[in-house]
């Protein structure tokens, strides 16, 4: 996937913009910015999604 890519998340309503990528070696997974609010980053957690 590229910067700018335009992507859907099937857990999040909207589109959103690929603004970084994660270091190659780490083969289909992905980063989601939850602003500056760590709780709600780690209550959401790691979970399989699909992107579109």
């Amino acid at each position: 996937m590229n910067y700018n890519t335009l992507v859907k998340i099937d857990t999040f309503n909207g589109v959103y913009i690929v603004k970084d990528k994660m270091h190659p070696r780490w083969q289909n997974r992905i980063d989601i910015y939850r602003d500056e609010n760590v709780k709600k980053a780690k209550d959401w957690g790691r979970r399989k999604i699909e992107i579109t």
